[in-house]
């Protein structure tokens, strides 16, 4: 969970681009979080490869979304008043709030997708500056 005013580990993504020395698509991954590795380049050849990676990863989670919604269905084991509060506050720590197995898998959803759409924005700011150099060459 994120302190008031901070973002969110999905916002921590930051801005796509290329890179000014490789001349490759560069993701700036985790700007203001002091983490000294927060960027990397990757070959423009293989971002489709990094988008389909992604894409499938994006699947699995929401498998996984859905099958943490049966959670809501857990039965108790008896009938008893013990029972049913123990097991409706264990659906309750599975499935509200953002530490719950279900916020868990969401947020990473939100992360995962956010971090597609960043891929996709450095692969069209790539092809728009490979562009502009080969039209500048003619």
């Amino acid at each position: 969970m994120s302190a008031q005013g901070e973002p969110t580990p999905h916002e921590h993504i930051g801005n796509a681009g290329a890179s000014p020395v490789a001349g490759r698509p560069r993701l700036d991954a985790f700007p203001g979080t002091g983490a000294t590795t927060g960027c990397f380049e990757v070959s423009p050849d293989e971002l489709d490869a990094v988008k389909a990676d992604l894409d499938e990863a994006l699947e699995e989670l929401r498998r996984a979304s859905d099958t943490a919604q049966y959670f809501r269905t857990i039965l108790p084991p008896g009938n008893d008043e013990v029972s049913v509060s123990t097991t409706n506050e264990i659906i309750k720590h599975l499935t509200v709030g953002s530490g719950s197995a279900v916020g868990v898998v969401d947020e990473m959803r939100r992360w995962v997708g956010d971090l597609r759409g960043k891929v996709e924005a450095a692969q069209r700011e790539y092809r728009r500056i490979d562009e502009a150099n080969q039209i500048g060459e003619s």
